[in-house]
Protein backbone atom coordinates (compact mmCIF):
# COMPACT_ATOMS: atom_id res chain seq x y z
CA UNK A 1 0.00 0.00 0.00
CA UNK A 2 2.86 2.39 0.79
CA UNK A 3 4.43 1.84 -2.63
CA UNK A 4 1.09 2.58 -4.29
CA UNK A 5 0.71 5.72 -2.19
CA UNK A 6 4.21 7.06 -2.90
CA UNK A 7 3.64 6.44 -6.61
CA UNK A 8 0.62 8.74 -6.40
CA UNK A 9 2.59 11.64 -4.91
CA UNK A 10 3.74 12.94 -8.29
CA UNK A 11 3.94 16.72 -8.37
CA UNK A 12 5.58 19.54 -10.31
CA UNK A 13 9.35 19.49 -10.30
CA UNK A 14 9.73 15.88 -9.12
CA UNK A 15 11.65 14.81 -12.23
CA UNK A 16 14.25 16.30 -14.51
CA UNK A 17 13.92 16.43 -18.27
CA UNK A 18 15.64 13.02 -18.57
CA UNK A 19 13.09 11.43 -16.18
CA UNK A 20 15.57 11.28 -13.26
CA UNK A 21 13.56 11.95 -10.11
CA UNK A 22 14.38 14.36 -7.31
CA UNK A 23 14.16 11.52 -4.80
CA UNK A 24 11.72 9.11 -3.20
CA UNK A 25 11.96 6.59 -0.42
CA UNK A 26 10.25 4.40 2.11
CA UNK A 27 11.07 3.59 5.75
CA UNK A 28 9.83 0.19 6.93
CA UNK A 29 10.48 -2.32 9.65
CA UNK A 30 13.46 -4.54 8.84
CA UNK A 31 11.94 -7.27 6.64
CA UNK A 32 13.33 -10.11 8.77
CA UNK A 33 11.53 -12.80 6.78
CA UNK A 34 13.30 -11.60 3.61
CA UNK A 35 16.67 -12.11 5.30
CA UNK A 36 15.75 -15.15 7.45
CA UNK A 37 17.58 -17.71 5.30
CA UNK A 38 20.81 -15.69 5.23
CA UNK A 39 20.98 -14.35 8.77
CA UNK A 40 21.47 -16.11 12.09
CA UNK A 41 18.62 -16.32 14.58
CA UNK A 42 20.40 -13.91 16.90
CA UNK A 43 19.24 -10.29 17.12
CA UNK A 44 20.70 -8.05 14.44
CA UNK A 45 20.62 -4.45 13.31
CA UNK A 46 20.84 -3.32 9.73
CA UNK A 47 22.39 -0.35 8.00
CA UNK A 48 21.63 0.90 4.49
CA UNK A 49 24.50 2.84 2.93
CA UNK A 50 25.27 4.78 -0.24
CA UNK A 51 28.99 4.24 -0.84
CA UNK A 52 31.63 5.21 -3.42
CA UNK A 53 31.23 3.31 -6.68
CA UNK A 54 34.48 1.29 -6.53
CA UNK A 55 38.19 1.19 -5.82
CA UNK A 56 40.13 2.47 -2.81
CA UNK A 57 37.38 4.92 -1.79
CA UNK A 58 34.90 2.04 -1.45
CA UNK A 59 37.38 0.00 0.58
CA UNK A 60 38.13 3.00 2.80
CA UNK A 61 34.40 3.57 3.40
CA UNK A 62 33.86 -0.05 4.44
CA UNK A 63 36.83 0.02 6.85
CA UNK A 64 35.56 3.28 8.34
CA UNK A 65 32.02 1.91 8.83
CA UNK A 66 33.17 -1.40 10.29
CA UNK A 67 35.49 0.39 12.72
CA UNK A 68 32.74 2.66 14.03
CA UNK A 69 30.28 -0.21 14.33
CA UNK A 70 32.80 -2.35 16.19
CA UNK A 71 33.38 0.52 18.63
CA UNK A 72 29.75 1.54 19.17
CA UNK A 73 27.16 -0.60 17.44
CA UNK A 74 28.30 -4.21 17.57
CA UNK A 75 30.35 -6.57 15.40
CA UNK A 76 29.59 -6.72 11.67
CA UNK A 77 28.02 -10.02 10.64
CA UNK A 78 28.19 -9.45 6.89
CA UNK A 79 27.66 -7.03 4.01
CA UNK A 80 24.99 -7.41 1.34
CA UNK A 81 25.01 -5.86 -2.11
CA UNK A 82 21.45 -4.58 -2.44
CA UNK A 83 19.87 -5.84 -5.68
CA UNK A 84 19.20 -2.88 -7.99
CA UNK A 85 17.64 -2.47 -11.41
CA UNK A 86 19.40 0.61 -12.76
CA UNK A 87 17.18 0.56 -15.86
CA UNK A 88 14.54 2.18 -13.61
CA UNK A 89 16.71 5.31 -13.32
CA UNK A 90 17.03 8.21 -15.71
CA UNK A 91 20.46 8.81 -17.32
CA UNK A 92 21.53 11.51 -14.82
CA UNK A 93 20.59 9.41 -11.80
CA UNK A 94 22.17 6.29 -13.32
CA UNK A 95 25.48 8.12 -13.91
CA UNK A 96 25.69 9.23 -10.28
CA UNK A 97 24.28 6.05 -8.69
CA UNK A 98 26.40 5.04 -5.68
CA UNK A 99 27.16 1.52 -4.54
CA UNK A 100 24.20 0.53 -2.34
CA UNK A 101 24.99 -1.95 0.42
CA UNK A 102 23.42 -3.17 3.61
CA UNK A 103 25.41 -4.17 6.65
CA UNK A 104 24.13 -6.62 9.24
CA UNK A 105 25.34 -5.93 12.75
CA UNK A 106 25.35 -8.28 15.73
CA UNK A 107 24.07 -7.05 19.06
CA UNK A 108 26.81 -5.48 21.20
CA UNK A 109 28.67 -7.78 23.59
CA UNK A 110 26.80 -8.21 26.88
CA UNK A 111 23.61 -6.78 25.33
CA UNK A 112 20.77 -6.92 27.86
CA UNK A 113 17.96 -6.96 25.28
CA UNK A 114 17.25 -3.24 25.67
CA UNK A 115 16.43 -2.09 22.11
CA UNK A 116 16.31 1.58 23.12
CA UNK A 117 19.89 1.43 24.37
CA UNK A 118 20.98 -0.37 21.20
CA UNK A 119 19.22 2.23 19.03
CA UNK A 120 21.11 4.98 20.87
CA UNK A 121 24.44 3.21 20.27
CA UNK A 122 23.57 2.77 16.59
CA UNK A 123 22.68 6.46 16.33
CA UNK A 124 26.05 7.37 17.85
CA UNK A 125 27.77 4.99 15.43
CA UNK A 126 25.96 6.71 12.55
CA UNK A 127 27.14 10.13 13.69
CA UNK A 128 30.73 8.86 14.10
CA UNK A 129 30.61 7.34 10.60
CA UNK A 130 29.35 10.60 9.10
CA UNK A 131 31.92 12.71 10.96
CA UNK A 132 34.87 10.44 10.10
CA UNK A 133 33.80 10.24 6.44
CA UNK A 134 33.81 14.03 6.27
CA UNK A 135 37.16 14.33 8.07
CA UNK A 136 38.80 11.67 5.88
CA UNK A 137 37.24 12.91 2.64
CA UNK A 138 35.42 9.65 1.95
CA UNK A 139 32.72 10.56 -0.52
CA UNK A 140 30.12 9.74 -1.33
CA UNK A 141 29.28 8.01 1.93
CA UNK A 142 25.72 8.44 3.11
CA UNK A 143 23.96 6.55 5.89
CA UNK A 144 20.35 6.03 4.76
CA UNK A 145 19.52 4.16 7.96
CA UNK A 146 21.19 2.26 10.80
CA UNK A 147 18.78 0.60 13.20
CA UNK A 148 17.76 -2.62 14.91
CA UNK A 149 14.14 -1.83 13.96
CA UNK A 150 13.85 -0.04 10.62
CA UNK A 151 15.44 0.32 7.20
CA UNK A 152 15.19 3.04 4.55
CA UNK A 153 15.11 2.31 0.83
CA UNK A 154 15.54 5.55 -1.14
CA UNK A 155 17.07 6.80 -4.35
CA UNK A 156 17.21 9.61 -6.86
CA UNK A 157 14.01 8.65 -8.65
CA UNK A 158 10.26 9.15 -8.55
CA UNK A 159 7.86 7.22 -6.36
CA UNK A 160 6.62 5.15 -9.30
CA UNK A 161 10.18 3.91 -9.93
CA UNK A 162 11.00 2.92 -6.33
CA UNK A 163 9.80 -0.73 -6.48
CA UNK A 164 11.30 -1.17 -9.95
CA UNK A 165 14.71 0.01 -8.74
CA UNK A 166 14.71 -2.09 -5.55
CA UNK A 167 13.56 -5.68 -6.26
CA UNK A 168 13.55 -6.30 -2.47
CA UNK A 169 10.43 -4.14 -2.24
CA UNK A 170 8.58 -6.43 -4.67
CA UNK A 171 9.46 -9.64 -2.83
CA UNK A 172 6.53 -11.48 -1.21
CA UNK A 173 8.91 -12.07 1.73
CA UNK A 174 9.17 -8.32 2.38
CA UNK A 175 6.76 -7.77 5.26
CA UNK A 176 6.28 -4.70 7.44
CA UNK A 177 3.60 -3.41 9.76
CA UNK A 178 4.62 0.22 9.17
CA UNK A 179 5.72 2.35 6.25
CA UNK A 180 6.60 6.02 6.03
CA UNK A 181 7.21 7.29 2.53
CA UNK A 182 8.23 10.48 0.79
CA UNK A 183 8.86 11.97 -2.62
CA UNK A 184 10.69 15.26 -3.18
Amino acid sequence: MALTAVARLAHRGAASNDHSGDGAGVLTQIPRRLFAAAEPALPFAMGMFFLPQAGPALDQAIVLIEGALQELGGPVIRWRDVPLDQAALGPLARASCPTVRQVFVEAPPNWSGDEEAWERRLYLARRVIERRAEQEGVAPLYVCSLSCRTVVYKALLTGTELPAFYPDLRSPLFETAIAVFHQR
